[in-house]
């Protein structure tokens, strides 16, 4: 849908069809309800004005493929220098579209804010490329006009080269695209395309181009500010990158700010190195951006594939983590402020200082730093530019950010402690670009030396890592980070498989940027042969960086651990900062186990083997000094299998002797206790989805009244609900789960039946899903006869009552020792606002052969020809009710009625007012309880 906003007091433009792709040629009828106004138009990207065409008649479209390329012709946009080979026109001809801006006129003065629509006729770029379109409108001097065009060379090019002769070109050479800030920014409009053909998003935009010396390429990057018109909103709102969530769970939909990269140093190369280590980086501490590959439309003219990427500014950190805007501090380099207020930086400063002159291997001094920085964050973000090899770095492209607070705040949710953090920045000079030596390049040398990468900056860029590393402890756990690093995101098959996804979602669209652009020898076998660069990056780096770290840090080698667990699915393990379960980067989520990494022989690794819900640990197996706490650390002196022992503590209920039955918890029940047969489950992850684990058991209290919480809610069963915290006590989480523990031997058809209602409807929604797992699998959807899953979704009315089921287990739940059913409480979607509050109760698992017909036990007369029927039959079947006049015919009645746990129930008929004998009976409407 657009999310074009509108005012009503000015008069718009109407279009008789939607942009987007159409058969051609295409009659375009414009109108406006001002019929006292006239409407104006162009085809070539400028705004209407009072000498714009006048529109008449219908415009007709049609295929532009074979026309003459007209902006991309346009010179002088870049030059040879250090850093590229200057300008070269398109090999033939681009693709095109035809862009039409219209305005409504009265009495030769804008009635209202203009419109634009672009249309696609022939070949539809949205399917063929298969990734979004963005087509851009502007006039075309605010790109290539001589004196003020931000595209271009210009005159501040020819004058700065007149005044300095002698000076070698590079990227830097001051140019109209060099320029900076609101004067050399322009208005223009925006439409967002995705690859189904819809038009998501239309709205007005500013633009201006960015970079470093990537400016100075022929294709240049840029960036779009929302443009407050009286149409357009003054951000973006829309999920350009789907599923983008902030670090509380959130969907992200609105940002102030985007980029339209040209993919940096690596635009002549693969147009993919920067996206592809933020995407590597992604579940570490450190902070990426996020990407999206989009083709771009230039004023109806193909402009190549970029990369749609987040600004990194204090927009970007107020979305991510909730800071307000004003708090945010983001410094560079040596410390240079970027955002803030001045003197901002001096903390930063202050830091650097007592970590360069006081002694790092005292526990004090370095309790110091850990208040100052988050530790963890900058191991793991100097691992990760070491491992990518970044040629630009440690001497550039450093960003780093604190909220502004007095003090440290322990107690502040994540990023609002008032520590600095480090963010990833620029990576496109890394993976084996060309100006580097490859996967053999020593950046772990390079960050350790005094004067960093040769020919690099002063001993600021490296001192804070150098220094850090005298403490024995930052020393262990950064060479077991980057252990873990490339054991799980940076994993060889990880890498090389997400460099094929990258490449296979952008090859379409690459068969056309490469002649539009003259990049790689004008061959799109040129272009795999560079992404081939980054597989064999991919596959080769990590041995090279294990032999680095063997040789800087004088090390004896490195060894292989093995991690297994018995019985299978009982627990995970946490290795230094990994945690190893079925969604560990680099695995397989269905064959976890044995897991395998590579550690360093000497460095202590430290292993916690963590018992999922319903089961406990009980010992370890494997090395000799292993001992019967879950916690311990160990130094690997050659090849070692660990196995962590564990053993269920909930104790199934025998289904052959009788059904299990739940009816009520009561909210005094003390901290820690469950119903028999039952426990309840809760994650650290706020806000749970489907897949989110569920690690640990709900331990605390059940008459709770604020934060997340599992409520006793007495006769009317549990309650589920999650807020934004968890309880403020020990072992608080964010709930969860129902779970039963069933023995099903002797038993053939286990059928499960349950209530579950609406407590509060809140702004987001939550269901309630029915799962199972034999033995200790992982839990598995139950689904009903025609495939979907049994869950129940949030109802719009609070109060709303549900009987579901009964529905019919897997037969792999039948005849098992030991079978688990369990209600999983999750966020259906990402949003904002207060979660539904949902109930379970009465709970019924029996085993069921055949249905039981009701018997029909009293008969009351209700108001007019309704009389109620109450019945007696096995517990939860749900019946229908039938009518006949002539008991040959009988017609379905729009009534149905469930036992209850007592197997009786009620159901009200309605007589027909014609008149006349008529029959009624009552129809098993179970099919899966048969």
């Amino acid at each position: 849908m657009s999310l074009v906003h509108r005012s009503h007091s000015a008069s718009l433009p109407e279009f008789s069809e939607p942009g987007g792709h159409h058969v051609h040629p295409l009659e375009l009828i414009l109108s406006s309800s001002n019929l006292s106004a006239s409407i104006r138009y162009t085809l070539d990207g400028s705004a209407p004005s009072s000498n714009s065409a006048r529109y008449k008649s219908p415009l007709v479209l049609v295929d532009r493929s074979m026309q003459s390329n007209v902006i991309s012709m346009i010179p002088g946009t870049a030059t040879v220098n250090q850093h590229t080979d200057g300008w070269k026109p398109p090999k033939g001809l681009v693709p095109k579209a035809s862009v039409v801006r219209a305005q409504v006129f009265e009495n030769d003065l804008p009635s209202g804010p203009s419109l634009t629509q672009t249309y696609f006729a022939g070949r539809n770029p949205m399917q063929v490329y298969g990734i979004p379109v963005v087509s851009i409108t502007l006039s075309t001097n605010e790109l290539f006009n001589y004196e003020t065009g931000i595209y271009m060379l210009g005159r501040i090019f020819d004058d700065y080269v007149k005044a300095h002769p002698k000076e070698p070109l590079t990227g830097h050479t001051p140019a109209n695209y060099t320029q900076r800030g609101p004067a050399w920014e322009r208005p223009g409009f925006l439409e967002w395309f995705e690859p189904d053909g819809t038009r998501a998003l239309a709205q007005g935009v500013l633009i201006d181009v960015q970079g470093q010396s990537s400016r100075s390429f022929r294709q240049k990057s840029l960036g779009l500010k929302s443009l407050a018109d009286g149409v357009s909103p003054d951000d973006f709102r829309y999920e350009f990158f789907p599923g983008l969530t902030n670090r509380q769970g959130g969907l992200m939909t609105r940002f102030d700010h985007l980029r339209l990269g040209n993919s940096g140093n690596d635009w002549a190369y693969t147009m993919l190195r920067d996206a592809l280590c933020h995407v590597l980086a992604r579940s570490s501490r450190i902070d990426t951006l996020a990407y999206r590959p989009v083709a771009v439309y230039l004023d109806g003219e193909f402009w190549g594939v970029h990369n749609l990427r987040e600004q990194q500014d204090a927009d970007y950190i107020a979305g991510h983590y909730g800071v307000p805007q004003s708090e945010v501090v983001i410094c560079e380099s040596a410390g240079s402020l970027v955002e803030g207020s001045p003197g901002d930086e001096t903390h930063f400063l202050n830091m650097r200082q007592f970590i360069e002159t006081q002694d790092m291997t005292r526990a004090t001094n370095y309790a110091a730093v850990m208040g100052m920085m988050d530790v963890e964050n900058f191991i793991a973000y100097q691992a990760a530019e070491i491992y990518f090899a970044n040629a630009d770095w440690p001497h550039n492209n450093i960003r780093f950010w604190r909220r502004r607070t007095s003090t440290y705040e322990a107690a502040a949710p994540y990023g609002h402690d008032g520590r600095w953090r480090w963010l990833l920045f620029d990576v496109d000079l890394g993976y084996g670009h060309a100006w580097t030596t490859g996967v053999s390049e020593n950046s772990l040398a390079y960050a350790m030396a005094p004067a960093g990468r040769l020919g690099g900056a002063p001993n600021w860029s490296t001192a804070i890592f150098r220094r850090l590393l005298l403490n024995p402890g930052f020393r262990d756990q950064f060479i077991n980070t980057m252990a873990d690093l490339l054991n799980s995101s940076f994993r060889e098959t990880r890498a090389t498989n997400l460099v094929q996804q990258l490449q296979a979602i952008i090859a379409p669209a690459m068969v056309d940027h490469i002649p539009r652009w003259r990049m790689v020898n004008d061959s799109t076998n040129g272009w795999r042969g560079e992404v081939n660069t980054l597989r064999f990056f991919a596959s080769q780096r990590p041995i090279n960086v294990k032999q680095q770290i063997v040789s800087e840090f004088h090390l004896p080698g490195f060894a292989n651990l093995s991690l297994d667990m018995e019985p299978r699915g009982a627990g995970e393990f946490q290795l230094n900062t990994l945690r190893i379960n079925e969604r560990t980067e680099g695995t397989f989520p269905t064959n976890v186990y044995p897991w395998r990494g590579t550690y360093f022989r000497t460095v202590p690794v430290r292993l916690e083997a963590i018992a999922r819900p319903g089961y406990r640990f009980v010992g370890w197996k494997g090395l000799p000094q292993l001992t019967g706490s879950p916690i311990l650390s160990f130094a690997l002196n050659g090849p070692s299998n660990v196995v962590a022992q564990f053993e269920r503590h909930l104790e199934p209920h025998d289904l052959q002797s009788a059904p299990f039955v739940f009816q009520s918890w009561p909210r005094a029940a003390p901290a820690g206790s469950y119903p028999t047969h039952m426990l309840f489950e809760q994650t650290q992850q706020a806000d749970p989805g489907l897949d989110t684990p569920l690690t640990s058991e709900w331990t605390l209290p059940y008459g709770y009244t604020s934060r997340s919480r599992i409520s006793g809610l007495d006769a009317s069963g549990v309650g589920f609900l999650n807020t934004s915290d968890p309880q403020s006590g020990s072992g608080g989480g964010f709930v969860g789960s129902a779970v039963v523990a069933l023995r099903t031997i002797g038993v053939s058809n286990v059928v499960v039946s349950w209530m579950s209602g609406t407590l509060a409807t809140n702004e987001q929604t939550y269901a309630l899903r029915l799962q199972y797992a034999v033995g200790d699998e992982l839990f598995s959807d139950v689904v009903d006869s025609l495939g979907r899953p049994v869950e129940y979704v949030r109802h719009p009315l609070a109060g709303d009552e549900q009987v579901l089921g009964p529905t019919r287990l897997p037969v792999l739940a039948n005849n098992q020792p030991y079978v688990r059913v369990r209600w999983k409480y999750y966020r259906v979607a990402p949003g904002k606002g207060a979660r539904a509050y949902l109930r379970l109760d009465d709970i019924l698992v029996t085993s069921q052969s055949t249905p039981t017909a009701p018997r029909i036990v009293e008969s009351r007369l209700q108001a007019g020809n309704t009389f109620e029927l109450r019945y007696e039959t096995l517990p939860r079947l749900r019946f229908g009710l039938e009518s006949s006049r002539d008991l040959k015919e009988w017609r379905a009645l729009d009534v149905t009625t469930v036992s209850d746990l007592d197997g009786k129930g009620s159901i009200l008929v309605s007589r027909s007012s014609a008149g006349g004998a008529e029959f009624f009976r009552m129809e098993g409407r179970d099919k899966d309880s048969r």
